[in-house]
C-alpha cells in the first residue's frame, strides 16, 4: 500500500472512531439527563435501573474480552457499543444526581476543555506515549485497590473529604495519560508512534476515549461537589 493511500485509511479510521465517540457523548447526555432529574418516586419505582446498567455493563467487558471479534464485526459491534453507552449513561445519571445543575454544568464544560486540549497535544507532541502502557495499567490498579479500601471504609462511616478529593485528583490526573495514551493509539504508525489500533478496532478505539471522557467528568463532579461542601 501506498504511502499516500494508507494515510487516507488512516484518517478516515479516525474520523469513524471519533464519530463513534461523538454518537456515543451525545447518547449519553440524552440517558443521563432524565436519570438525573427523576424524582424520587420515580427513582424508587425503577429501583431495578441501576442493578441492571451494572449487570448489562459487566455483560459488556465478559463479552468483548471472550469474543474480542465481538467488537470489529458489523453491525455487533454498534448494537454493543450502543447497549453499553446507555447502561453507562444511565449509571452517569444516578451517579450526577448528588450533585446540583451548575457543578455539573462546569464540569461538562472542564471536561470538553480538558479532553480538546489534550487530544490536541496528543497530535502535536513528539513523545510517544504509547510506550506507558505498563505504568498507567500499574497506576489505574493501584488507584482501583485504593476506591476498594474507600468503599471499605464508607461501610463503616469513615469519610474523609480531603482524602477523597485527593484521591479524585489522582484519578483525574491519570485518565488525562490516558486521553493522550489512547489518541496516540489511534494515530499509530501515522503519527510516528510504536503502538497502534489495528483498522478494525475502531469501535475500541471509541469506547476507550469514550471512558477517558466519562471518568474525567465524574472526578471532576466529585472534585467540584466536594470543594461546594
Amino acid at each position: 500500500m501506498q504511502l499516500d493511500e494508507y494515510a487516507h485509511y488512516e484518517v478516515v479510521w479516525q474520523l469513524k472512531g471519533y464519530g463513534i465517540l461523538s454518537a456515543q457523548l451525545l447518547l449519553t447526555i440524552v440517558v443521563a439527563y432524565p436519570c438525573a432529574t427523576m424524582s424520587d418516586q420515580l427513582l424508587e419505582k425503577y429501583s431495578w435501573l441501576p442493578a441492571l446498567s451494572l449487570f448489562t455493563m459487566l455483560a459488556f467487558v465478559l463479552v468483548i474480552s471472550c469474543c474480542r471479534d465481538t467488537m470489529r464485526t458489523f453491525p455487533k459491534n454498534y448494537i454493543c457499543l450502543g447497549i453499553w453507552t446507555a447502561a453507562t449513561g444511565t449509571m452517569t445519571g444516578l451517579a450526577c444526581r448528588q450533585y446540583s445543575a451548575p457543578i455539573i454544568l462546569i464540569a461538562m464544560m472542564i471536561t470538553a476543555v480538558d479532553f480538546l486540549l489534550l487530544t490536541a497535544y496528543a497530535f502535536t507532541t513528539k513523545t510517544d506515549f504509547t510506550g506507558y502502557a505498563p505504568y498507567l495499567w500499574t497506576g489505574l490498579c493501584v488507584l482501583t485497590l485504593v476506591s476498594c479500601v474507600f468503599l471499605f471504609l464508607s461501610m463503616f462511616g469513615k469519610v474523609w473529604p480531603l482524602a477523597q478529593m485527593g484521591y479524585c485528583t489522582l484519578v483525574l490526573l491519570i485518565f488525562q495519560f490516558y486521553v493522550i495514551f489512547d489518541t496516540q493509539l489511534m494515530l499509530g504508525q501515522w503519527g510516528g508512534h510504536e503502538l497502534e489500533f489495528s483498522i478494525d478496532d475502531y469501535a475500541f478505539a471509541a469506547m476507550s476515549l469514550y471512558l477517558d471522557i466519562i471518568n474525567l467528568f465524574l472526578n471532576i463532579v466529585q472534585i467540584l461537589g466536594l470543594r461546594d461542601n
